[in-house]
């Protein structure tokens, strides 16, 4: 089994590897870590080999940089994808790896509750066909406090709405909430719906977004 993290050289990329790492140990599986290069980048600026050589050089040692963050019970392999879109890239890998899930991280863009859902990762969740885990903003320094496994627990909490109930409830760092995909366009594609989008408003630990079965 295989986890797949989608790294940036940036404090998002950084909870991504932390939340990757826990989940990577709980499954018992090893670790993936990729960057997607966009093929057309700049290739009015540079003849487009060199560029691409340059570009895929630094890639490289940005991985090798996270991957030392990695600990040495977690089987870990870094992979510089080129593709012409961040989300196709990233969704094509995952697919390549047989992924149990892909780990994003904040990345700018909208933020909502502990959530920054920059541009790559809406497009991730109303496109991909494989599981998304989104981790909050600073879950990383939360994590090392932990027993370095994600732990799930079933409660229940009433109240008036979904971000009311969730509130109502004591989360841990190490801990994770899941929400399916709301009906999607194809079969087999994650869609964020608003129940899924009420529970960003609220939560800081890791939200695990699941695509529907096939429908046909």
């Amino acid at each position: 089994m295989r986890v797949l993290v989608a790294y940036l050289a940036t404090s998002g990329g950084a909870d991504a590897v932390a939340v990757g790492v826990r989940l990577a140990r709980t499954l018992h599986a090893d670790l993936d870590i990729a960057m997607v290069v966009p093929q057309d980048r700049a290739a009015h600026l540079l003849p487009s080999t060199s560029f691409d050589d340059v570009l895929v050089e630094q890639t490289e040692q940005w991985l090798a940089e996270a991957a030392e963050f990695v600990p040495a019970d977690v089987p870990v392999s870094t992979h510089v994808v080129l593709h012409d879109s961040v989300a196709g890239g990233l969704i094509a890998e995952a697919q390549r790896l047989d992924a149990a899930a892909l780990v994003v991280g904040g990345a700018g863009g909208g933020l909502i509750g502990g959530h920054t859902l920059g541009s790559v990762v809406n497009e991730l969740l109303h496109s991909s066909p494989v599981p998304i885990l989104l981790s909050p903003r600073g879950i990383r320094t939360s994590l090392r406090n932990s027993d370095g496994s994600v732990h799930g627990t079933a409660r229940l909490a009433e109240a008036i709405s979904v971000e009311t109930a969730i509130a109502t409830l004591e989360w841990h760092a190490d801990q994770l909430i899941t929400a399916g995909s709301s009906r999607p366009v194809q079969p087999r594609r994650l869609t964020l719906g608003s129940t899924a989008a009420k529970k960003l408003r609220t939560l800081d630990v890791p939200m695990l977004v699941i695509p529907p079965v096939d429908a046909a």
